[in-house]
């Protein structure tokens, strides 16, 4: 994400996870396995796009699939915990899966 995140643009974050939910590629619409939302370039986010992204989160969850978030900023954490939702922005999660699939051999990476 770039920007802002607020009423005028969850629609586009929404129409991109659709996209996510939609299939991998491969035509057999079983969508991705984890769902990994970079906000390295978000500057604000509203209760609007707060709501979006724990709605991710639980469309994710009740689908089985792994919704992580990285890149936080400390602005973004700070709605975060101002309401209680800092379990979340579970990065640690989501650096791990990243690091896994980044392996110069590629191990992993087809698990």
């Amino acid at each position: 994400m770039q920007g802002e995140l607020d009423l005028a643009t969850v629609p586009l974050l929404r129409q991109h996870l659709a996209l996510i939910d939609e299939g991998d590629g491969n035509g057999n619409g079983h969508g991705h396995p984890q769902v990994i939302l970079d906000l390295r370039g978000l500057t604000f986010m509203d209760s609007t796009g707060w709501r979006a992204v724990l709605d991710a989160a639980r469309d994710a969850s009740e689908r089985g699939r792994l919704f992580t978030t990285v890149g936080v900023t400390d602005s973004v954490r700070k709605l975060f915990e101002i309401t209680g939702t800092v379990e979340f922005l579970n990065e640690a999660e989501a650096l791990g899966l990243i690091q896994r699939f980044m392996r110069p051999d590629g191990a992993g990476a087809a698990e």
